[in-house]
């Protein structure tokens, strides 16, 4: 589409992320839920099929290894204020996200469950 402006991320290991989020969790335990998402994600066979980076705090996870910003990216990040975890999901640019929050001790279940939503990979259930 001529005069939209595409940003694309580059991506980084799973380990690199994990790393991240351990050095986070290190200094402040708000950030458990999500090094234990990433600590999931990086065990799991389908790891390799799924791609991941930070935009300061936030987890952004897709399925290719540059993620373009507004499609087909999941944001999953720690609600400072709550106890809570928050997802979007951005389908597509210029379209409204899909959001929906969870416990702390749900993000991997919810994550796992968005995962057979959007068929991005098999989690192994169904």
């Amino acid at each position: 589409m001529p005069g939209v402006f595409r940003m694309l991320v580059q991506t980084r290991p799973w380990d690199s992320t994990l790393r991240f989020y351990s050095d986070l969790e290190a200094t402040n335990e708000l950030f458990r839920s999500m090094r234990r998402l990433v600590e999931h994600v990086a065990s799991q066979p389908y790891a390799p099929l799924l791609f991941s980076t930070t935009s300061m705090h936030a987890l952004l996870v897709a399925q290719h290894a540059q993620i373009e910003l507004g499609h087909d990216v999941l944001k999953v990040e720690r609600d400072p204020y709550g106890k809570g975890v928050r997802f979007t999901f951005q389908e597509q640019p210029f379209v409204e996200p899909a959001k929906w929050e969870c416990s702390e001790d749900e993000v991997v279940g919810t994550f796992e469950g968005f995962l057979r939503k959007v068929k991005w990979v098999d989690t192994g259930r169904t």
